[in-house]
């Protein structure tokens, strides 16, 4: 799905995806790209017949005002995957704009203008964040904001994880199930850390920082943590 320039904010619920059959599939898929000026192409699962339609790539009418909202539109997919290409002119994806199946998503490019990105959407991207972006950084598996002092996602992170000493902030469920993690180093200086920031990880102990000021409510929920030192 390629979403035109000019739109800017995709809101929460406002690309849906269930399971339907392939006929109504197909008409809520034309319904949905005619309403805000979306394009449909093929993906690469072959088996996917709501997605590969060369009769729904015809639409090229202008994006319908600056954001997407729920009432704009409902989109119903096959079994495979759907890719989502944004525009140069988004700016803001909310949490939960991509609604339904998680598994299915994927977003395929990250603007250099993507300024606020819901917790929930970071798990969609097939590329790193670009080095052009102005608002995000990325080292390795791990995403931060452009300061470096905000960790924001964190992916497949696995052996032992020392954090940049300009961190000052660990988001919500930023290692959220990174089972492979089997230490980490916090920096002095670090103040916050979020909601199940470290759940169901893996490593057992882990020293917090004399800077520390606040932790979430189950920072540590399902952890293997045995050992906290202060």
């Amino acid at each position: 799905i390629i979403i035109p320039e000019g739109v800017e904010t995709i809101k929460t619920n406002a690309i849906a995806v269930s399971r339907y059959d392939t006929y109504k599939q197909k008409a809520r898929l034309g319904l949905a790209v005619k309403l805000f000026g979306a394009k449909v192409t093929n993906t690469n699962d072959t088996s996917s017949n709501a997605m590969g339609e060369e009769a729904l790539n015809w639409l090229t009418s202008p994006a319908k005002g600056r954001e997407i909202s729920e009432s704009d539109t409902a989109l119903n997919g096959d079994n495979g995957f759907i890719y989502i290409q944004l525009p140069n002119s988004i700016t803001t994806l909310e949490y939960g704009c991509l609604d339904g199946d998680s598994k299915r998503w994927k977003i395929s490019n990250i603007p250099d203008n993507l300024q606020s990105i819901g917790e929930d959407n970071y798990q969609y991207f097939t590329t790193n964040i670009p080095a052009t972006n102005k608002f995000h950084s990325q080292q390795g598996n791990i995403i931060y904001n452009k300061e470096m002092t905000k960790v924001l996602y964190a992916k497949d992170v696995s052996g032992d994880l020392v954090l940049p000493s300009t961190v000052t902030e660990i988001g919500d469920k930023t290692f959220d199930g990174n089972g492979d993690l089997t230490s980490i180093t916090l920096p002095e200086g670090l103040k916050k850390i979020g909601y199940r920031a470290f759940a169901a990880t893996n490593f057992k102990t882990i020293r917090l920082p004399q800077s520390l000021e606040s932790i979430g409510e189950e920072a540590f929920y399902n952890s293997s943590i045995t050992s906290v030192n202060i």
